[in-house]
């Protein structure tokens, strides 16, 4: 088995030496004209909390939102229906309605663009809800 990061597929793209992060960015930049490759990881946003989770790549239009990869991320990782989730560029939270147009200027110097998603409990945190005293027995 190889250790060799150029060689392993399993090794995230942040690892990889910097020329071949940029010939991939540039092979999927004229495979796919009109898209945008993006790499999102978790922040960490609490105590003991991991970065190193799964990263979630993807390449999509430049005419997709924020909302639109949030939707496509929150399937691929377990969010409960009492989590928020947000996407950051550079520490700046993304609006919803935001273009992935809008974003190509954060791209890094290896062609992709990084991203961070942060999730936060609302709606109470996700605890049962008390009885109704309204409710028919």
């Amino acid at each position: 088995m190889s250790t060799n990061a150029n060689a392993d597929p399993k090794v995230p793209t942040e690892l990889r030496p910097l020329d071949q992060r940029k010939a991939r960015a540039e092979a999927l930049a004229r495979k796919y004209p009109n898209r945008l490759a993006l790499i999102i990881k978790s922040a960490v946003t609490e105590p003991g909390a991991q970065a190193d989770g799964p990263t979630n790549k993807f390449i999509v239009p430049l005419t997709c939102t924020v909302a639109d990869v949030l939707q496509h991320l929150r399937k691929r990782i377990n969010v409960t229906a009492y989590q928020a989730l947000y996407l950051c560029v550079n520490d700046t939270i993304l609006s919803g309605a935001q273009t992935m147009e809008s974003i190509i200027s954060h791209k890094s110097d290896d062609g992709f663009v990084y991203l961070t998603y942060c999730m936060e409990s609302v709606f109470g945190g996700g605890g049962a809800l008390p009885p109704n005293p309204l409710a028919r027995q």
